[in-house]
C-alpha cells in the first residue's frame, strides 16, 4: 500500500516515475506465489488520483510482455479470451480496495467516481495457471 501511495504522489507531482510505461500504464504491484515465484506485475492507467480505467497483469517472457489479465473499461480478458463484459453507461473506473500476494480487490466506480458499486477480485488460480475475476460474496 505504501508503494501505491508513493506512486500516486509522484504521479501528481509531475516527477517521472520508475515503472511508468509509454502507453500510460504504471506498474504498482508484483503478484507472487506462496513459494515466492513471480506470477505477474500489476499495471494500471490512472484517470484521476485514485481511479483507473484500465488494468493489465503482465509477465516478461523472452524479451516480450505476456498479458495474463486485462481490463479495458468494463471488458475483462483472461489470457486474451473475453471473460466478462459489463454494459453500464455510468461506468467511470476502478479503485483498489486491497492488494495481496496473489490477488487484487477492486471497487467498481460509477458517476464520475462519486458512487461505488460492488467489489470484485482478480485472483491467481494455480489449477488453471491464470488470473480470473471473482465476485465478492
Amino acid at each position: 500500500m505504501k508503494r501505491y501511495i508513493m506512486a500516486v504522489a509522484l504521479l501528481l507531482s509531475g516527477i517521472p516515475i520508475a515503472g511508468a510505461q509509454d502507453d500510460g500504464f504504471m506498474t504498482i504491484h508484483e503478484f507472487k506465489s506462496k513459494s515466492g515465484t513471480l506470477l505477474g506485475q500489476l499495471q494500471v492507467r490512472y484517470i484521476s488520483r485514485e481511479i483507473f480505467d484500465s488494468l493489465k497483469i503482465v509477465k516478461a517472457a523472452a524479451k516480450q510482455e505476456e498479458v495474463l489479465y486485462r481490463i479495458d473499461n468494463a471488458i475483462f480478458y483472461s489470457r486474451g479470451e473475453l471473460e466478462k463484459e459489463i454494459y453500464d453507461p455510468g461506468f467511470y473506473g476502478y479503485k483498489i480496495a486491497e492488494l495481496a500476494a496473489d490477488h487484487v480487490t477492486l471497487t467498481y466506480m460509477r458517476n464520475k467516481g462519486k458512487s461505488a458499486s460492488d467489489n470484485f477480485i482478480i485472483k491467481w488460480d494455480s489449477a488453471s495457471q491464470a488470473f480470473h475475476r471473482q465476485s465478492v460474496h
